[in-house]
């Protein structure tokens, strides 16, 4: 390497080296930032004692119930479902693979006589399930969840199952 090189190389290598410096420079007053708020209280935890529900914040006798948190479609071919009016909160999530989204109601303060269709627990609704601390309702289930059911990550109830054991001792005159 010539002369001229030798500087454009120096050059170079010293530009790397500020922009290198400015950089940890930059990050390391990022990250000692702290934000104090100083109100004279301690934060409480608000604590849910009264007979409101936990979910939806409207009064009612079960106030203290599990969640129920149950798969339904959102496909206009499965309209009418049944049982969203007695629900505390409605999610709507799009299926991981397709088009088509689904419904998932919970339900405290009301257990409808009847809710349906029910449809196949899929894997991004399980940890809003388990959030809640809900119970889950579905019937059958994706691959991805089927792993994480089995792990047995949140309390279910698989519809799919049920009803195979009722019908196998129903057809032997068996009572589950």
């Amino acid at each position: 390497m010539n002369k001229k090189q030798k500087i454009i190389v120096g050059v170079i290598v010293a530009i790397l080296i500020v922009g290198a410096a400015i950089l940890i420079v930059r990050n390391r007053q990022k990250a000692g930032k702290q934000i104090n708020i100083k109100n004279g209280s301690q934060v409480q935890p608000i604590v849910n004692t009264g007979p409101v529900s936990p979910i939806s914040g409207l009064e009612c006798p079960d106030w203290n119930r599990r969640p129920v948190a149950v798969m339904q479609p959102a496909d206009v071919s499965a309209r009418p479902a049944a049982g969203f009016s007695a629900a505390d909160m409605v999610f709507e999530m799009p299926v991981f693979t397709g088009a088509n989204t689904r419904l998932m109601g919970v339900y405290v303060c009301n257990m409808p006589d009847d809710i349906g269709s029910i449809r196949s627990a899929r894997h991004d609704y399980l940890p809003l399930a388990k959030s809640l601390d809900a119970v889950y309702v579905h019937w059958g289930y994706s691959k991805f969840a089927q792993t994480l059911l089995e792990q047995k990550i949140l309390d279910n109830i698989d519809c799919f199952d049920h009803i195979i054991l009722r019908s196998l001792a129903t057809d032997r005159n068996n009572e589950i």
